[in-house]
């Protein structure tokens, strides 16, 4: 315990002292602008490799599996590369991240079978799993102590706006000019997002700072150390989880219930959007609250609830209510999740802090479907939804019971 205060008290003067080094430049709005970018080229191919997969001769099995190689590798190597931007630098991350994101685009137009397909979007997992962790700590790096909540909902809100709105600027450009170009255009989009983290991304922030150089242990025992950093990973992962179930099954519901197509596009258009609009508000009042955690507790809960009543409407109207009641509880939990991981550590950790952010994000995403897949095909939907919600509000209670726990210890 003693060597772990040591090592807060350490990296927490190096990350005071070397605040004042980011006046000079608009860090906020390049990560931003980089972000955006990125990410929009890199989801622009989402509803594409299914698609193509299957004209290159895969089975379903082999299209799921492209999918969750995908998913798998940004899940379980952001933590281990969280940890490296806090060693080397967030700004070789960023850059090494977003040309294997690019790269993988470009390559992709050369597979001529599932496999290789399935090796390009690995690599592409390994860029993400790069950019992410990194680029989401230097928004804490940078953030001015009031208005933490207000840098995350900013750039939160610029990287959700990209990663709604990719997927829809790939189908035009497929419809328009076929599979191939799509990923030749993302890639070229990505690799501007190269170009600038190159030129404007702050050299400051690449290089060793004079902070101890931490393991992942030892950077974990620290952060463990907050109750409010588990309880943020927890509740990141459970609203994730939740939504696995709605992304994966809500489409095939909606066609049992005779609403078609183009109406679900809307509903997620919906959820995508409240999930955007209301972060940067929200981010405000983040600044304003003394027990900011209590964000994270109302977004659970109100996913929870929507997640539960998926199955007991029927009618477009009513499903688009519950969407914004999901778009609203994701929005507020990853924004206040995000602003208390980085709030409740340093440089030394934040990487780290935010490897496990993202490893819960996509990792939540990638269990549910399947563990409730076989309750759905089982019981049926209403069940199926049900246990998701039900995993929910389980999470609240742990949530709780931490809390109760770190706020007994304060005390004595």
């Amino acid at each position: 315990m003693h060597n772990l205060c040591r090592l807060r008290s350490v990296v927490d003067s190096t990350e005071r002292a070397k605040a004042v080094s980011y006046a000079k430049v608009n860090p906020l709005f390049v990560a931003c602008f980089m972000t955006f970018v990125i990410y929009i080229g890199s989801f622009m191919r989402t509803p594409i490799i299914p698609l193509y997969a299957r004209d290159l001769g895969a089975t379903l099995t082999e299209v799921g599996l492209i999918t969750s190689s995908y998913m798998v590798v940004a899940s379980f190597l952001a933590v281990p590369l969280g940890s490296t931007s806090d060693r080397l630098g967030r700004r070789r991350l960023a850059i090494v991240g977003s040309l294997l994101v690019g790269s993988s685009s470009l390559l992709m137009i050369l597979a001529n079978s599932p496999t290789l397909i399935m090796v390009m979007y690995t690599l592409a997992g390994l860029g993400l799993a790069c950019y992410s962790p990194a680029v989401t700590a230097f928004i804490g790096d940078v953030s001015r102590s009031d208005k933490v909540g207000r840098f995350y909902g900013t750039y939160t809100t610029v990287q959700q706006v990209a990663i709604a709105s990719g997927p829809a600027v790939g189908g035009l450009i497929a419809g328009i000019l076929g599979f191939r170009n799509v990923f030749g255009l993302s890639g070229a989009i990505v690799l501007i997002g190269s170009i600038i983290a190159f030129l404007y991304f702050p050299k400051e922030s690449s290089g060793r700072s004079n902070a101890p150089s931490l393991s992942v242990s030892e950077g974990f025992n620290l952060l463990r150390a907050s109750s409010v950093v588990l309880i943020s990973w927890i509740s990141v992962f459970t609203v994730s989880f939740m939504w696995g179930v709605s992304q994966t099954f809500l489409p095939i519901y909606a066609e049992t219930v005779g609403i078609g197509v183009a109406i679900v596009g809307v509903l997620f258009a919906v959820q995508s959007a409240t999930n955007a609009i209301l972060r940067i508000p929200l981010g405000a009042v983040y600044d304003r609250l003394a027990k900011k955690w209590l964000l994270m507790i109302v977004g659970v809960i109100s996913e929870a609830l929507a997640t539960a009543l998926v199955a007991s409407v029927a009618t477009p109207l009513m499903l688009g209510v519950l969407m914004i009641l999901i778009g609203f509880g994701m929005g507020v939990t990853q924004m206040a999740a995000s602003a208390l991981i980085s709030e409740s550590s340093n440089r030394a950790t934040r990487g780290l802090g935010m490897g496990f952010y993202y490893t819960c994000f996509y990792g939540g995403m990638a269990v549910s479907p399947g563990a409730l897949g076989f309750v759905i095909s089982a019981l049926g939907f209403q069940p199926g939804f049900l246990a998701a919600a039900v995993v929910g509000l389980a999470a609240i209670l742990v949530v709780l019971a931490i809390t109760y726990r770190a706020a007994r210890h304060t005390a004595h």
